[in-house]
C-alpha cells in the first residue's frame, strides 16, 4: 500500500513496525500515553511495581498458640492487572519466647475485609508455615539476650484472587505453645552491648504475566 499524506495532516499506509528504529523518541509520545496496564499487556515479566515498608520500633507480639498472629506493619499494593504476579518478600529480626525450632512465620493477605494467611495447601495436625525461625543462639544464658529472624524472599502469592481490589500485605508468625515475639529487640532488651536491636520489613513486587 502507497503512502498517503492528506491535506488534514494523517498519514496512512503505514505498517506496524515500518518507522525505522529511533524515529519515533520518548518526547513525541504524549504524556501518560504509555500507561503500566499498556507495559503489562505487552511482554511478560515486567516489574510494574514495587510497595515496601520498613519497621523500626521495638515491640512484642502475643501469639496464641498455633495461630499465625499478625506483625503490627503491613504494605498495601493495588494490582494494575488482574493476571499480574505478586511476590513477597519480609524480614523479621527478633527473638521467640518460645521453643525456636517451633516457630514459623508466613503471611497473611487480606482482600475487602478478608484475612487469609497464605500456608501450604495440605498440613494436616503439623504446624504451617511458609519459613521456620533461624536461630543464633538457642541455648545457656543468651537464649533471652541473642535474636535471629524469620527471612522469606520472593515467595510467589500464586494463589490471590483475579481481580485489581487493593491488597494488604501482613508478615505473621506462630508458636507450638502461646509466647510473646519479640520483634526487632532481644526478649530481655537490656541497654548494653550485649543485646541486640535491628529493623524488619515486607516489600511486595507486581510482576506482569
Amino acid at each position: 500500500m502507497p503512502i498517503t499524506i492528506a491535506g488534514s495532516g494523517t498519514i496512512t499506509g503505514i505498517s506496524a513496525g515500518g518507522l525505522p528504529d529511533g524515529s519515533i523518541t520518548s518526547d513525541d509520545l504524549a504524556a501518560g500515553a504509555v500507561t503500566a496496564a499498556k507495559l503489562a499487556a505487552g511482554v511478560g515479566g515486567k516489574i510494574l511495581q514495587v510497595v515496601s515498608t520498613q519497621y523500626e520500633t521495638p515491640t512484642t507480639v502475643s501469639q496464641s498458640a498455633n495461630t499465625h498472629a499478625d506483625m503490627p506493619f503491613s504494605v498495601n499494593i493495588t494490582p494494575t492487572t488482574s493476571t499480574s504476579l505478586m511476590l513477597v518478600s519480609f524480614s523479621l529480626m527478633g527473638e521467640t519466647g518460645g521453643a525456636p525450632w517451633d516457630a514459623l512465620a508466613a503471611f497473611a493477605r487480606t482482600i475487602s475485609g478478608t484475612r487469609t494467611v497464605v500456608l501450604p495447601s495440605s498440613y494436616g495436625s503439623r504446624a504451617p508455615g511458609i519459613v521456620a525461625f533461624s536461630d543464633t543462639y538457642a541455648s545457656g544464658n543468651d537464649n533471652d539476650s541473642t535474636p535471629g529472624g524469620f527471612y522469606c524472599h520472593m515467595f510467589p502469592d500464586s494463589g490471590r484472587p483475579a481481580n485489581t481490589n487493593t491488597i494488604t500485605y501482613t508478615p505473621t508468625a506462630t508458636q507450638r505453645a502461646a509466647a510473646t515475639f519479640a520483634l526487632n529487640r532481644t526478649t530481655s532488651d537490656t541497654n548494653s552491648n550485649g543485646f541486640e536491636r535491628g529493623i524488619s520489613w515486607i516489600t511486595v513486587m507486581e510482576v506482569a504475566a
